[in-house]
């Protein structure tokens, strides 16, 4: 759940994208107001998204059966995200670019 959650945040990364490369104008249009909104909620959503997904470990609560060590909890978790969010940022760079070298 939490990486279908941080791949969807393409759209930011598209939103900030597009204004860094191609020199989108934002301004204070009713338009842009929403789009600044929905890529705030979007991180914002990212943020609880790996939180809550982190956890406390098995190491912390005392749980988890033998093996000791950690085998999830923030350190997997947080790998995983950072995958996420680079998959979300390098399709967000492909379709930048897209629009910016396409006829």
């Amino acid at each position: 759940t939490t990486s279908t959650v941080l791949a969807s945040s393409s759209a930011a990364f598209t939103l900030l994208l597009s204004i860094a490369l191609l020199g989108e104008h934002v301004g204070a249009d009713r338009s842009t107001a929403f789009k600044v909104a929905g890529v705030l909620a979007c991180w914002a959503g990212n943020v609880l998204a790996v939180v809550d997904a982190a956890g406390p470990t098995a190491a912390a609560t005392g749980g988890g059966g033998g093996g000791g060590g950690e085998s999830g909890g923030l350190h997997a978790t947080t790998g995983g995200a950072l995958l996420c969010l680079c998959s979300a940022l390098l399709y967000a760079c492909y379709t930048v670019l897209l629009r910016a070298f396409a006829p």
